[in-house]
């Protein structure tokens, strides 16, 4: 679809409140978005609105709506501009039947997600939202995807993505608000398997597996801190085809690594692809189609770009228009370097403290002795394998509890080395006391990677937190452990003190939030153990009593 010439209007242009008069707006309010109360949105809108003199009236959404034709009433009745008060399902609902059209849309984002708002900077607080659109503000237009007659602006997705919104629950999104995303994903995570997939780019075909295939016409994820490519824009004309292959652990990590600093570059596991015109994405099986955060059918499914399809009122400075990779790069250095900077700041109070403790614990003594148990203890307790170990001891003694504690101590311990492996020292990538000229003396290979926090620390405190709850009279025993884990990074020369308490701080924060995660998705999973194991008792059952109805039958035919 195409948009007549005369209905379109600049890319941008300044709209402001002293130039214009006061509008005449028609506010769709969806009354089940989010976590927000009703009547507390819609007195907030009564009250900023009417004090700058605007006309309106509510409309409120029940999931039936005719929303072309609630517009095209409006219209006749002098409307010059259209609010959606909702998540980005409403916002989508409502600014498809705008496409085409010559009336701006104003964005309150009251939903889960409201990605489509965070693209474009709008405020995420009523408030804030309210007062962007009786101030000073810009307009913009953006682009659309068209799916049969429906339009969508966001995302539309096969594979992960899709079932995660599938089996999220209203009540679920209500109480949690973007968690509950999260838990969903993490519960579907285990097992997961690619699919098969035929992929049409404009008049090229893929065949291959996938995790999971994304059409976007914006870059966030979800949350602002996580986007897809910096070259995703919405007010480009072109839609990008993201394409996840996940083959082994690593790559998760990779893919989340790239996502959480902005980078770009297009190779596995995670591939982007320009789309000019149409994709279209089929499966072996129908497989369900989520867009803009609601599922719209079943696969196969073909998208087509609708450039410039809506006029949207936005801030002044807008994200949307920083889409570059160049300035992208830019950015995402420049945050960096902030962190660095701030770690720097921190840290410089406890750089003598650091310095002293480095020098005293060289000036020790350090027989060949030592020296090889403390090796030996550091290479035992890597990424916390030596607990990993004892766990096993366990599990030949006391099956039963043995695999209780395991399940619920390995995969916390492994999440937790992950994030300060791969995560938090590449952020601060503080250099190691050999390589900031401390005149400490290296016991043993030097160690490559970061400094900041100590790993071997995270992973000693985590184990010993987390063991403590399963066998609690052995606690000192655990923490005695961890702290000689500890000490021995500093005796070895490869750790700053600041590193291995910064290392015994975060091992344990993190131990704590992902041992609630995994026990979610753990009990989630029993249940489905259970439930599966239940029917097949029923089956038992049944073929049992069939096996015995049998010879009777037999019996009374010969007779």
């Amino acid at each position: 679809m195409s948009i007549p010439e005369s209905n379109r209007v600049a890319a941008c242009q300044t709209t402001r409140p002293s130039a214009a008069p006061p509008r005449h707006a028609l506010v769709f309010l969806n009354p089940v978005a989010g976590t927000n109360r009703v009547e507390q949105v819609r007195k907030e809108l009564d009250t900023i609105l009417s004090a700058h003199g605007w006309r309106f009236r509510f409309y409120q959404t029940t999931g039936a709506d005719d929303f072309t034709t609630l517009i095209d009433q409006a219209c006749q009745e002098g409307v010059d501009t259209v609010i959606a008060a909702g998540g980005d399902g409403t916002v989508a609902d409502v600014a498809g039947a705008l496409v085409g059209r010559e009336i701006p849309l104003g964005i309150i984002p009251i939903g889960t997600g409201n990605v489509l708002s965070l693209e474009l900077g709008i405020p995420q607080t009523v408030a804030e939202a309210a007062a962007l659109l009786v101030g000073e503000h810009e307009t913009c237009q953006i682009d659309a995807m068209r799916v049969d007659t429906r339009y969508f602006f966001l995302q539309i997705g096969v594979g992960l993505d899709s079932l995660m919104i599938r089996d999220t629950s209203r009540p679920s999104k209500r109480k949690f608000g973007r968690l509950a995303y999260t838990f969903t994903l993490l519960r579907k995570l285990i097992g997961y398997q690619a699919k098969s997939m035929v992929l049409r780019i404009d008049d090229q075909v893929h065949c291959l597996r996938a995790w999971d295939v994304l059409v976007a016409n914006v870059g966030v994820l979800g949350f602002p801190v996580f986007h897809w490519h910096p070259e995703i824009c919405p007010t480009d004309g072109k839609l990008n085809l993201i394409v996840l292959t996940v083959s082994s652990p690593l790559d998760i990590i990779r893919v989340t690594w790239r996502l959480l600093l902005g980078l770009p570059g297009s190779h596995s596991p995670l591939t982007v692809h320009r789309v000019d015109r149409d994709v279209t994405i089929a499966t072996r099986h129908p497989h369900p189609v989520q867009a803009d955060g609601e599922i719209v059918g079943t696969t196969p499914v073909t998208v087509t770009i609708v450039p410039k399809a809506i006029i949207v009122m936005i801030p002044e400075v807008c994200p949307a228009r920083t889409c570059a990779t160049d300035q992208w790069k830019v950015e995402s250095r420049e945050r960096a370097r902030r962190i660095q900077q701030v770690l720097r700041q921190c840290l410089g109070p406890l750089g003598i403290l650091d310095t002293d403790a480095a020098l005293f614990v060289s000036a020790l003594p350090h027989p060949p002795i030592l020296n090889l148990l403390m090796l030996g203890l550091a290479w035992i307790m890597n990424r916390g394998d030596g607990w990993i170990v004892w766990l096993a001891g366990v599990l030949l003694t006391n099956p039963g509890r043995g695999w209780r504690v395991l399940r619920g101590v390995a995969p916390t311990l492994w999440l937790t080395n992950l994030t300060i492996e791969g995560a938090i020292k590449r952020i601060f990538r503080r250099d190691r006391p050999f390589h900031a000229q401390v005149l400490a003396p290296v016991i043993g290979p030097k160690p490559s990677g970061h400094s900041f926090p100590s790993g071997h620390a995270a992973a000693a405190f985590a184990g010993a937190w987390l063991l403590s709850h399963y066998f609690p009279r052995r606690w000192a025993e655990f923490y005695a452990i961890a702290s000689l884990v500890g000490f021995c990074r500093l005796y070895l020369g490869v750790h700053f003190l600041s590193d291995v308490v910064a290392g015994t701080v975060s091992g344990i924060a993190l131990a704590a939030l992902y041992r609630w995660l995994v026990r979610l998705v753990i009990r989630s999973v029993d249940q489905e153990i259970r439930f599966y194991l239940h029917q097949l008792q029923r089956i038992l059952a049944i073929a049992s009593r069939q096996r015995l109805r049998f010879p009777r039958m037999i019996d009374g035919l010969t007779q």
